[in-house]
C-alpha cells in the first residue's frame, strides 16, 4: 500500500480487486490480546471504509469487510480478500463485528493511514449514438456519406470506467483529478497505443488495407470525465499517401484506450485487427467512407458578348481513374466580389482572375455561389467582357481537393477565352450568304 495522499499518488489496487490487511486486538498498552476471538460465541471485527479523496463522495461498502471471530489467532487475523469497488483513497476503521463486545458495548479501533490509490479495473465503449463519427466535420453536412482524404471526421467517443464487477466507478472524474485518460490533449490521440492514449487504429476491409499510420488529429480535441463517464471528441484525419489510392469505402476505426495507470478495455471487447497481423488489438467504434478527391476547373470558350459558364467538378479516384463524385453536395466556395490589384488581377473570394488578355475589362459582377455543388458539379458564370481575349482562373480550394496538375500540388486552374471557338467545326456565330 503506497498510502497515496492525492490523486497524483502512486496507484495501489484496481477497483474491486482483492487486497490484504491484518487486524490485531490490543490492550491499552498496544499489546495483542490473544483471547480475542475465543469467546463462547467468537467475536469478529467490522472494517468500515472512510473516504479521504475525492470529496465529496459516498464510499461503497468494503467487500468482505466483516472478519469472523474464528479467523483470529493470538489476537490477530489476516484477511486476503478485502476489496473496494471505487476510485480514490480511503482509510479503514475497525470495530466489534456485532457492535457489542460481551455486553460491554462497542469498541472502535485505531483508524488506518491512507489506503490507495484505487483505480478502475477496465474501460467500456458506449455504443452509438453516444459514440459516433460525423463525415466532413469542416462542413455543416451531417448527411454526407463520405469524407475526402485529408479532411477531418468528427469522432465522439463515450467510455465508462468500471470496477471488476462491471459497475461504473463514479469517482473517476476530471474535476477530482482521478481520471487519468486525457482526451483533451492532441498528443494523447496517438495511434501507437502508448500509455495515456486513445490508441486509434484504422483498416479498410475491402482488400484489406492497414491505414493506422495515416491517421492524425486536426485541431484541439476535448475530453471530460463526469461520474465515471468520459466524452472524448476529436477531428480525425485519414491523410493521403505519397501515391494516389483508395477509394476506402469500408473504413473501420478502432480504439485501444489506455490511461496512465494502464487501465484498458477488456480483452473480449477487441474485434479489430488494425495492423493486419492476425490479432485483434482494438475495438471497432465507427465505420466510414474515405476518398482521394480533387476539384477540377475546366477551360471554357465562348462569345465575348455572352456570359461564359466555366464547369466545376468534384472528382475522386475509384481505383482505376478519377470520376465525378456525385455524392458531393456540400463543397461550396465564396465568389463574392473582393476586387484587389485591378486591372491585372481580381480576387473574388476563392476565385482569382488574372492576366486579362489583351486589355480586357473584367467587371465585378460575378455572382456569389450561394449553393454548394450539386451531384459533384457546378459552374462559375463569367460576365461578358465585350472584347475578345482570355483570362486565367485560379480557384482556392482546401488541401484535400488540390491535385498535382502541373507537377506541383496546387489549386485548380483554367483559362476562359472570349471570342474564340474550340474546334474547326464549332463556331460562336456562323453566317452563310447565298
Amino acid at each position: 500500500n503506497p498510502a497515496a495522499a492525492s490523486a497524483a499518488g502512486t496507484a495501489f489496487i484496481k477497483a474491486g480487486n482483492s487486497f490484504t490487511a491484518t487486524v490485531t486486538a490490543t490492550n491499552f498498552s498496544g499489546a495483542a490480546t490473544p483471547n480475542f476471538g475465543k469467546e463462547t460465541s467468537p467475536e469478529g471485527v467490522l472494517l468500515t471504509p472512510n473516504i479521504v479523496l475525492p470529496v465529496p463522495s459516498i464510499p461503497p461498502a468494503l467487500g468482505n469487510g466483516t472478519l469472523a471471530g474464528g479467523l483470529f489467532t493470538s489476537g490477530a487475523a489476516t484477511v486476503t480478500n478485502l476489496s473496494w469497488g471505487e476510485v480514490g483513497i480511503i482509510t479503514l476503521t475497525p470495530s466489534v463485528g456485532d457492535g457489542d463486545y460481551l455486553g460491554a458495548g462497542n469498541t472502535t479501533g485505531t483508524t488506518t493511514g491512507n489506503v490507495g490509490r484505487f483505480y478502475p479495473h477496465h474501460f467500456v465503449v458506449v455504443p452509438p449514438p453516444l459514440t459516433s463519427l460525423t463525415p466532413r466535420a469542416d462542413l455543416a453536412c451531417p448527411s454526407s456519406s463520405f469524407t475526402y482524404m485529408g479532411e477531418p471526421m468528427a469522432l465522439v467517443l463515450t467510455l465508462t470506467a468500471q470496477n471488476i464487477a462491471n459497475v461504473t466507478t463514479l469517482n473517476y472524474t476530471t474535476a477530482s483529478g482521478f481520471a487519468k485518460l486525457d482526451g483533451a490533449t492532441a498528443s494523447k490521440w496517438t495511434t501507437f497505443g502508448a500509455s495515456d492514449s486513445i490508441g486509434l487504429g484504422a483498416v479498410d476491409s475491402t482488400l484489406p488495407t492497414a491505414l493506422t499510420t495515416r491517421l492524425s488529429i486536426s485541431g484541439t480535441p476535448s475530453g471530460t470525465w463526469i461520474a465515471g463517464v468520459g466524452t472524448l471528441s476529436g477531428n480525425v484525419v485519414l491523410n493521403r499517401s505519397a501515391s494516389i489510392d483508395g477509394a476506402f469505402d469500408n473504413l473501420k476505426l478502432g480504439i485501444a484506450p489506455q490511461d496512465a495507470d494502464g487501465v484498458i478495455l477488456l480483452p473480449g471487447a477487441l474485434n479489430l485487427d488494425a495492423d493486419l497481423n492476425g490479432s485483434n488489438e482494438r475495438q471497432q467504434v465507427a465505420t466510414g467512407m474515405v476518398r482521394y478527391g480533387r476539384l477540377r476547373l475546366n477551360n471554357a470558350h465562348g462569345s465575348e458578348l455572352l456570359a461564359l459558364p466555366v464547369p466545376l467538378t468534384a472528382q475522386y479516384f475509384n481505383g482505376s481513374g478519377f470520376i465525378t463524385n456525385t455524392a458531393d453536395n456540400c463543397t461550396a466556395f465564396t465568389l463574392a466580389p473582393q476586387v484587389n490589384g485591378a486591372p491585372t488581377s481580381y480576387q473574388y473570394g476563392n476565385l482569382l482572375i488574372n492576366n486579362p488578355q489583351p486589355s480586357m475589362t473584367v467587371t465585378a459582377s460575378i455572382p456569389t455561389l450561394a449553393s454548394p455543388l450539386s451531384a459533384g458539379a457546378s459552374v462559375i458564370n463569367l460576365p461578358a467582357p465585350s472584347l475578345s481575349g482570355s483570362i486565367d482562373l485560379t480557384l482556392t480550394v482546401p488541401a484535400w481537393l488540390q491535385f498535382n496538375w502541373t507537377g506541383v500540388l496546387g489549386n485548380p486552374k483554367a483559362r476562359a477565352t472570349f471570342g474564340a471557338y474550340r474546334n474547326t467545326n464549332q463556331f460562336i456565330y456562323q453566317r452563310e450568304n447565298y
